[in-house]
């Protein structure tokens, strides 16, 4: 953690640096409420309609057709136990269809023509245009980023201040409000502050007052909303919201985040989805951020005020919000963490419950 005094104004710039000595155990396999793809009528989830191959053997040995879009689809091998080739080719965004593979890296042509012995994948291969992706960025995912600043004073007249700076992304709106994501740890107020301030602020640098709505430290996740109107009363922009997958990336597949680390708005930066890992929250930051689940390790690099921002597949669809980074005993970055979808729509759903109106 790190502290700056400024004109005895205590600010606290809010992020995470796990240690080394963290305990942490690879999850190579699916785990906990992924198959189950959840889903929330709050949000915008990925759908994608593909018609994969129906063999003469419905008992047959499974197959599995990864379209390394976010999707997945399932069939079987025929009586020969052969894969039935898909008639029609998958998209994605930005990129151009080059095959069907047979390990994750595509660099293995699949051979339809040789028989199976046990379950198989199929693993769709592309071309991506990054410059493209960069651009589909800038016009149209910067509209979901924003940054939140908390602000916590002693008392009305003055005092120690305390400051927290995060990001966030929009994922819902309705006629007269925004809803964003950001970390708990953001929005935490340490017991010794009586009065606090939520700041949010867009692509563009709009100013709006913040409102929290839920906030559950057990999955380090807030939602807030603010009015679509910003506090200068000027009209602005119109923001958008993101879109969430429904599927976790394969490992080495590319990740993107999206966020204002260092106050430095709309800040992008790319890197590679490594595994889920198991977490545990150190003692210290516990009673802000008390995560006990599976979390996405990553290499697309977050610094101080990263906490909340998106992390995007390269369908550009949400996959996780990040809260935290690993760094080396001498301080080098290692990786980031981020809270995979689904624990982020459970998140959502359990706001959903204790507020049916919305």
């Amino acid at each position: 953690m790190k502290h700056k005094f400024l004109n005895l104004i205590l600010i606290f710039v809010l992020f995470f640096s796990i240690t080394s000595c963290s305990k942490h155990k690879s999850i190579s396999t699916i785990t906990e409420n992924q198959n189950q793809n959840p889903s929330s009528k709050f949000i915008k989830q990925d759908t994608y309609n593909f018609i994969v191959p129906k063999s003469d053997n419905p008992n047959g040995i499974k197959v599995i057709y990864d379209l390394n879009n976010g999707f997945k689809f399932y069939s079987t091998a025929t009586l020969e136990n052969l894969v039935l080739k898909p008639e029609a080719n998958p998209t994605k965004i930005a990129s151009t269809f080059l095959g069907w593979y047979s390990d994750i890296e595509c660099k293995i042509p699949f051979n339809f023509k040789k028989e199976i012995k046990k379950e198989t994948t199929v693993y769709a291969g592309y071309e991506t245009d990054y410059k493209e992706i960069s651009n589909l960025i800038s016009d149209n995912i910067l509209k979901t980023s924003v940054k939140v600043i908390s602000t916590f004073t002693e008392s009305t007249l003055g005092g120690q201040t305390y400051e927290s700076i995060g990001s966030g992304v929009i994922i819902a709106q309705t006629s007269n409000y925004y809803y964003c994501l950001t970390n708990n740890h953001v929005i935490y107020k340490p017991e010794k502050y009586k009065y606090e301030e939520y700041k949010i602020y867009d692509c563009f640098n709009n100013a709006y007052t913040g409102i929290i709505a839920y906030a559950d430290s057990n999955y380090d996740l807030a939602l807030m909303y603010f009015n679509k109107i910003p506090d200068d009363g000027k009209t602005t922009d119109t923001l958008d919201t993101i879109t969430f997958t429904s599927n976790m990336p394969n490992e080495k597949d590319t990740v993107i985040t999206v966020g204002n680390p260092k106050r430095v708005m709309n800040t992008i930066t790319y890197g590679s989805y490594v595994s889920l890992d198991e977490f545990n929250s150190d003692e210290e930051s516990k009673i802000k951020s008390d995560i006990k689940f599976s979390v996405i390790d990553h290499t697309a690099k977050i610094n101080d005020g990263s906490s909340g921002s998106m992390l995007l597949d390269s369908n550009l669809r949400l996959i996780g919000i990040n809260f935290a980074s690993k760094v080396s005993a001498s301080n080098e970055y290692l990786y980031s963490y981020a809270i995979p979808y689904y624990k982020v729509i459970e998140f959502i759903q359990n706001y959903e419950k204790q507020s049916p109106t919305n």
